[in-house]
């Protein structure tokens, strides 16, 4: 189990309930507590596909803390992989369980970061700078 990232989570919902909508299961918002590797005292397991709602993503020393709701929402492929993505900043990624699914996507989220917040502006094509914008718009600061 690797250290590398980390969220805060405010909380986990399932989506497969009574209402698909995001926003309702946001509605019946509540803690779960600190999710890191093995230390999730607040944290539950509910059945796929389900949300997971964070404030902070980190990835080695770095800290990326979000502004407003940040949804990653994770499924499982049918070979069962499990798959973690966040559409409006366009990243995604895999693994074996939740938790390698989380932080195969916390390295993503810091790669894309790198790659297009980081990078001037006159290096990105189009595309690249709508998803820049996306991120800088979840993002509220960034601790090193």
């Amino acid at each position: 189990m690797s250290s590398k990232s980390t969220a805060y989570a405010y909380e986990v919902a399932s989506t497969s309930e009574e209402a698909p909508d995001p926003a309702h299961a946001l509605g019946r918002r509540r803690s779960a507590g600190y999710v890191n590797g093995d230390d999730a005292p607040g944290a539950e397991i509910i059945p796929l596909p389900r949300l997971l709602v964070v404030s902070v993503i980190q990835y080695g020393q770095r800290f990326y803390r979000l502004g407003g709701v940040f949804v990653v929402k994770f499924s499982r492929l049918d070979d069962g992989t499990v798959f973690a993505r966040n559409a409006r900043v366009g990243v995604h990624a895999y693994g074996e369980s939740h938790r390698e699914a989380f932080e195969a996507f916390s390295e993503a989220f810091d790669v894309q970061w790198r790659s297009l917040v980081e990078e001037s502006l006159d290096n990105l094509t189009e595309h690249a700078r709508v998803l820049r914008a996306s991120l800088q718009a979840a993002v509220s600061g960034v601790i090193d």
